[in-house]
């Protein structure tokens, strides 16, 4: 499990960047208590994923980062 934040970019908006990729991801508090503003984006990788769909998970955030 990684969770991350993007830099000026609300984590809901970066789940619906990566959703629109058909990238799945959580985004929200994930039951921690921190403030609304301090919400983050949580991609879960299994066993089941292959190489290419982590490269296009980064590859599409490397697009979102681009575009700021």
């Amino acid at each position: 499990i990684v969770s991350f934040r993007v830099d000026r970019v609300p984590a809901d908006e970066v789940g619906a960047f990566l959703d629109a990729r058909r990238i799945a991801v959580r985004t929200g508090l994930h039951c921690t208590g921190i403030p609304r503003t301090e919400a983050s984006v949580r991609a879960s990788f299994h066993l089941f994923n292959t190489d290419e769909e982590v490269d296009r998970a980064v590859e599409a955030l490397a697009e979102l980062v681009a575009e700021l």
